[in-house]
């Protein structure tokens, strides 16, 4: 990540969304940045304890800097919507409708119903694990049905968040992140985007570089969640082509290249389903591009 891109001062996002985006696009982002201050109001964003917490709105300004400048999305609905993409979050849906109203008059509907695919249903912090986990694939079901323009916010936001993770020196809060990566939103990015796709990839090579001083990949650059890495003899996982590892509850996902044959995903199936010592109770196989594994070679992104 280049870190003059990552900064924790909203004047300074903002400044370079104004500087570089058409006059009539950032009149209309100055509305919705407008309202976000608003709405994010004495919230501050989580961040290394050696500095004072930045007000929360940084986070999605940053993420509607990467859908711009990184990543070439320059539709006016589009960064507005990442402006405001947290509008309603951790908020009662019988706490919101003066929001709603407000940000569906001054923003428009297509904003709005974006803003609302985006977000997460409330859970109290009570809840247990496997009622968030379902809470998790329903939304995410939403979302793989959402124009693809939302999806690649949502990727846009995880990228921002890993970023800030890393940032923050936070290992717990890395690694809820990074797992989470990779057993939702790469499998969302498959199907989105191959920017996003590899965005997600380095962000999380980079977080494990600085916070761990190692990556969770092989030698070959196959990326694997480090704590499911341990279930499988690195042998095996080589000899089946595996590409991608990440254990949720007792949901075993497991990503193979897309182009995988059915005969070869069900000798997978067979090898994992009798492999003695693995936790699991259900078996996901979920494909990973071509594209995406080139890319990431292609750039180096794990070293020379």
């Amino acid at each position: 990540m280049d870190s003059s891109r990552f900064t924790n001062r909203p004047n300074e996002v903002w400044e370079w969304l104004e500087t570089h985006l058409p006059k009539e696009t950032t009149a209309f982002l100055r509305t919705a940045y407008s309202l976000a201050q608003k709405y994010h109001e004495g919230k501050t964003r989580f961040c290394s304890p050696d500095i004072d917490p930045p007000p929360y709105v940084v986070h999605p300004l940053r993420v509607a800097r990467i859908l711009a400048e990184e990543w070439n999305q320059k539709d006016a609905n589009l960064l507005a919507t990442a402006i405001l993409h947290d509008a309603f979050d951790d908020t009662l849906i019988t706490e919101r409708s003066e929001t709603e109203t407000e940000l569906r008059g001054v923003m428009g509907s297509e904003v709005f119903e974006a803003v609302h695919l985006l977000t997460k249903p409330y859970l109290p912090s009570t809840q247990m694990t496997d009622v968030r986990f379902e809470r998790d694939a329903r939304y995410f079901k939403v979302l793989f049905e959402a124009p693809r323009w939302v999806r690649i916010i949502k990727l846009a936001d995880r990228t921002d968040n890993l970023r800030d993770a890393c940032q923050s020196a936070d290992l717990e809060v890395w690694a809820r992140y990074s797992q989470d990566t990779i057993g939702w939103h790469l499998y969302l990015a498959r199907n989105t985007s191959a920017v996003a796709e590899v965005a997600l990839f380095k962000a999380l090579i980079d977080g494990e570089r600085t916070l761990h001083g190692r990556t969770p990949v092989w030698a070959d650059g196959r990326l694997v969640d480090p704590i499911a890495a341990q279930l499988i003899p690195e042998k095996i996982a080589r000899s089946l082509g595996i590409f991608g590892l990440a254990l949720r509850g007792d949901l075993f996902i497991v990503g193979i290249r897309k182009r995988t044959s059915l005969s070869h995903q069900d000798n997978v199936k067979e090898v994992l389903l009798n492999l003695e010592g693995v936790p699991y109770s259900q078996l996901h196989l979920v494909s990973i591009s071509d594209e995406a594994i080139q890319d990431v070679h292609n750039s180096k992104l794990f070293g020379n």
